[in-house]
């Protein structure tokens, strides 16, 4: 709870407007699991301490399902990788968007399609990051969000 409540919270501060590479989220995941190993006792014991002929000696002794099963978000439920949490968040937020009048602010850049394009690592709209990660298209993303499915 502690985790979730000031950890947690401050990474993922506004995360339902981001739009993310796959490394930057690899990296969020990877930051979320190493402070998660942090908390638990022997989070960072290598396989290899114990029985070095069995085992790779670079190997944690928990994996990273574990460490989540260790740290329970809610009552007996296990935690999930970090990118879960964004995506769903990220989901709620455009549907949300989605089922908003047309004079709204928020859909008008939902919804904008300028060709204009800054130079860099392009990562694409919020609304095709969000129905790929769905593996659905956008058009029937935009359906189920007005039918209210998620």
């Amino acid at each position: 709870m502690f985790f979730n409540a000031f950890v947690r919270s401050r990474m993922t501060y506004a995360c339902q407007t981001w739009t993310l590479t796959a490394k930057q989220l690899a990296d969020l995941n990877t930051a979320d699991a190493y402070l998660k190993r942090r908390m638990i006792r022997n989070g960072f014991k290598r396989r290899g301490d114990d029985d070095p002929e069995n085992s790779s000696p670079l190997a944690y002794f928990y994996r990273n399902n574990d460490v989540y099963k260790f740290c329970k978000s809610k009552k007996g439920e296990p935690s999930k990788p970090l990118s879960e949490f964004i995506n769903s968040q990220r989901q709620k937020f455009t549907a949300h968007t989605i089922r908003q009048p047309n004079s709204r602010h928020t859909k008008q850049l939902l919804f904008n399609d300028d060709k204009y394009h800054r130079t860099g690592n392009h990562s694409g709209p919020l609304l095709q990051q969000v129905a790929a990660s769905r593996n659905i298209d956008k058009s029937q993303f935009i359906r189920e969000a007005r039918n209210r499915k998620f």
